[in-house]
């Protein structure tokens, strides 16, 4: 009896040491997850849905082109971004981003 009950506490004690040491784990992935939502509502082109968009929504179009880094929270943009780039430059210019979009 006394050895069951001295191994039921050892392995108590052995979960709750586990449960206790994945904390530090399981808070900065917390904290990460959290810095990427207040990151997201600073920049409003952070987050962009996957589907096509005027290229003047896009993140990075003042610079009159896009780049695959500029794209990448845009699935369906970061996706086709290859067989949009027309002149295979890197760069998505507003025409060819244009001459790109899915037709209805």
């Amino acid at each position: 009896m006394k050895t069951s009950m001295l191994i039921t506490c050892a392995l108590l004690a052995c979960s709750s040491f586990a449960a206790v040491a994945a904390t530090p784990v399981e808070r900065s992935a917390a904290a990460a997850a959290q810095q990427e939502k207040e990151k997201a509502k600073q920049d409003p082109y952070a987050v962009q849905g996957s589907g096509p968009h005027k290229f003047d929504q896009l993140k990075g179009h003042e610079k009159g082109y896009l780049t695959l880094k500029d794209v990448e929270a845009n699935s369906w943009l970061a996706g086709s971004f290859a067989k949009c780039d027309q002149d295979k430059d890197g760069r998505l210019t507003e025409k060819e981003y244009d001459a790109c979009q899915p037709r209805p």
